[in-house]
């Protein structure tokens, strides 16, 4: 609390901050009521934050910039990319080093019977291409290298969705074999 305060409740060079108040008068804290020592103020976001439905923490420069880059390149393979070792591919996530000097992007490849080893090279000869495109169009100081690795998150995910089916047609077969 301020440490001059006058006799009625206010404080100097303030507008008549009636005592008790719980509104705020030219930036300072209210005076307080009769016979209390110490006042609390509830803030509402302090206590969504502790339960965790607060705001989430901002997210980083380097997940925003491969966010960026993921739809470029995205938009570049669907456009510009003449390849025919890209077709059928897409961008699933990138990852990017937080001094913004590498990007990872991870594709994955549609179809019965990928050739991965050919969408790689296929990649990497057309990395200058997409690097220089993506220079272009973010206002990046410096645009990262671009490394292209195949995705296998969706190869497990399936792979998982399979053992779970196999484990619902067990369940079902115990069920009704009593």
């Amino acid at each position: 609390l301020f440490k001059r305060e006058f006799r009625d409740g206010t404080y100097p060079r303030c507008s008549g901050t009636e005592r008790g108040s719980s509104s705020f008068c030219c930036g300072r804290q209210p005076a307080l009521a009769f016979g209390k020592t110490e006042m609390t103020i509830w803030d509402p976001k302090e206590t969504l934050d502790s339960i965790g439905a607060g705001e989430k923490t901002p997210r980083k420069r380097s997940a925003k910039v491969g966010e960026a880059i993921r739809n470029e390149l995205a938009t570049l393979l669907i456009s510009k990319v003449n390849d025919p070792r890209l077709r059928g591919v897409s961008i699933s996530r990138v990852e990017v080093a937080a001094d913004l000097s590498q990007a990872k992007i991870y594709f994955t490849v549609l179809g019965d019977n990928p050739d991965i080893k050919a969408v790689t090279t296929g990649f990497k000869r057309a990395g200058g291409f997409m690097r220089s495109h993506i220079a272009r169009t973010l206002n990046l100081r410096f645009t990262p290298v671009l490394q292209f690795h195949h995705d296998t998150v969706m190869d497990k995910v399936v792979e998982l969705e399979e053992i779970l089916q196999e484990i619902a047609d067990e369940r079902k077969s115990r069920t009704t074999d009593p």
